[in-house]
């Protein structure tokens, strides 16, 4: 393991998201800082000191032109992660990542050697149907390409509380190794986007880590947007941030305690010529 300065990690991956706002501003694509970014926005006016991550959502609409202005635009310093792209990438949501970086993040991944560039994630948000009973199978279908994909590339989570769902998930990893990929990402993705041409009162991120339910909100919330002052920069953020982060984590101004400071559990970091 190696010793790293969390500043550093700070700066280098606000070279990754100025690329993304010069994008978006220049292609009139609205964003929002999202989850623990957001947090920081509001609470610390940056990142929260811990944090080792930078999270941005769009609505799908917005989220589908990003994709697409990348795949012309991108700066060539930067490297753009899809499921589309990447063949061991099972993530519904994008990664932009810089060149000549890397990490190690052992403490999710089974392959304990693969490395990673420094990252940015974008999540897309998605319709959520209002009838209760689609709203039912939506999930569970999201949930369930979601598990077989993560089981898939990174193995079911030794942090699985649930001993049921760990032994039904270990007990689908040999049917899963017949399903071609490709089948799981198609599918994944279809169930995300059924209802995009539909107009709904609430979206939702089905990518996220903190749930369907605690993650659903009045699609309201990402009509009007705003810039928030983080670390010296201006960021966009939805006007209605406070709605949005209660949802999710309830009191969001007051500081978790130790034990609940949640990070990715880098082991190594390489900041190459970024240093």
């Amino acid at each position: 393991m190696n010793e790293y300065d969390i500043k550093d990690l700070h700066r280098t991956m606000l070279i990754i998201t100025d690329e993304i706002d010069r994008m978006c501003k220049k292609h009139n694509i609205n964003y929002s800082m999202y989850g623990g970014t957001l947090i920081g926005a509001v609470r610390h006016k940056g990142f929260i000191p811990w944090d080792d991550d930078f999270d941005i959502a769009m609505l799908r609409s917005d989220y589908e032109k990003f994709l697409e202005i990348c795949l012309i635009e991108l700066d060539g310093k930067f490297n753009i992660i899809t499921m589309d792209n990447t063949d061991d990438y099972g993530y519904n949501f994008i990664k932009i990542t810089l060149k000549g970086t890397k990490v190690l993040q052992g403490k999710y991944s089974k392959l304990k050697d693969k490395y990673s560039e420094i990252w940015v994630d974008v999540f897309p948000m998605d319709n959520v149907p209002s009838g209760k009973i689609q709203k039912i199978v939506h999930q569970a279908k999201n949930y369930l390409y979601i598990k077989l994909l993560e089981e898939r590339f990174d193995g079911i989570s030794e942090d699985e509380k649930r001993i049921t769902k760990r032994f039904a998930f270990k007990a689908l990893s040999t049917f899963n190794a017949i399903i071609p990929v490709k089948s799981l990402k198609k599918g994944l993705k279809k169930n995300s986007i059924k209802y995009s041409k539909t107009r709904t009162e609430k979206i939702t991120s089905l990518s996220s880590c903190y749930g369907y339910d605690r993650e659903t909100l009045p699609s309201r919330v990402f009509e009007k947007y705003t810039e928030m002052e983080f670390e010296g920069r201006k960021y966009q953020a939805v006007v209605d941030y406070d709605l949005w982060l209660t949802n999710v984590f309830g009191d969001y101004m007051k500081l978790p305690p130790v034990e609940k400071r949640v990070t990715h559990g880098f082991t190594e970091v390489d900041f190459g010529i970024y240093k």
